[in-house]
């Protein structure tokens, strides 16, 4: 799926797109308990509507739960190119406002401290105090925290669409006896859509009869399908 050299026929991209793409979610070492792994396979949709100024991206997760589909929508987002850094900016039906944040730097020199997740849902807690459950913007939707870091320009190439990206690299050391994990995204540029996803672990221990002090495929998130 990566190119290693210029495209130089004509190619589509996903320059004020309007539509849905569609992701396949590959789990390469899901925990089914203690001694057993699995191979585990979900689905994402990214519905996407352009408008005058920038599209906005609500992604529904698809996954099989005892036996039947379940479905589970995220808050709408854009991402924002501002100077060397890139934000994401969604409606907060909470606070009832548009709210932005520095999510991804696209500075070489810069490292941000975060869980780097673009997927957005709402939690609830109970209060004890007042009786009741508060809801909140899950930002962080269970991600751990990275050190997040801007890498390099890479090509992507889907049947006739070819995306020059950004490439976002996310690394977590270890954590006692737990793995280090390295996430890498890939943002277009063009329309600032993440368009692929890959997911590296390194075991000090063996798990699941998985080798270890190397670097293991666990996670990839591709595109499968292209529909405007």
């Amino acid at each position: 799926m990566l190119l290693s050299a210029s495209v130089t026929f004509a190619q589509k991209t996903l320059k004020d797109f309007d539509g849905e793409i569609i992701f396949k979610t590959t789990n390469y070492v899901e925990p089914i308990n203690r001694l057993i792994c699995d191979t585990l396979i979900s689905y994402q949709s990214f519905s996407i509507v352009a408008d005058s100024i920038r599209s906005q991206i609500k992604i529904t997760d698809h996954y099989l739960f005892r036996n039947h589909f379940e479905e589970y929508e995220y808050l709408k987002f854009n991402f924002i190119k501002k100077e060397d850094s890139l934000l994401i900016c969604y409606y907060n039906p909470i606070l009832n406002k548009k709210v932005s944040s520095y999510i991804y730097p696209l500075n070489k020199r810069d490292t941000l401290y975060d869980c780097g997740s673009y997927k957005l849902g709402i939690d609830s807690s109970f209060n004890k105090t007042k009786g009741v459950y508060d809801k909140d913007i899950d930002i962080c939707n269970n991600n751990e925290t990275f050190n997040i870091t801007y890498k390099k320009d890479t090509l992507i190439k889907f049947n006739n669409y070819t995306f020059d990206c950004y490439e976002i690299e996310l690394n977590r050391g270890f954590i006692r006896s737990y793995s280090k994990r390295m996430r890498k995204i890939f943002i277009d540029k063009g329309s600032l859509i993440p368009v692929y996803e890959i997911e590296y672990l390194y075991f000090k221990r063996g798990r699941c009869n998985t080798q270890v002090n190397k670097w293991l495929l666990s996670k990839e998130t591709k595109i499968i399908e292209i529909d405007n």
